[in-house]
């Protein structure tokens, strides 16, 4: 199984950079991406993606600071275990 990257930042750019960087990846399989433009966004994302293996964020989004969704993200990782 291929890791999964919630990747959070508001910058509309970076989703288009990262798909191109990793298309190679992507296609056969070995990575794959998910994008949130906020806070709310990934922990949603989070919550309906229990097998997110790591979360890449943007400290300084405007929509959000980082700290309080490493918090929430800890209680959602916490929560999907049986």
């Amino acid at each position: 199984m291929s890791p999964k990257i919630l990747v959070v930042d508001d910058e509309p750019d970076l989703e288009g950079l990262i798909l191109q960087k990793f298309r190679r990846q992507i296609r056969d399989r070995t990575v794959s991406f998910l994008f949130a433009h906020n806070g709310l966004e990934a922990l949603t994302m989070l919550d309906e993606n229990r097998d997110v293996d790591m979360v890449l964020s943007d400290t300084t989004c405007q929509a959000w600071t980082a700290c309080p969704c490493s918090e929430n993200s800890r209680k959602v990782t916490r929560t999907s275990q049986p």
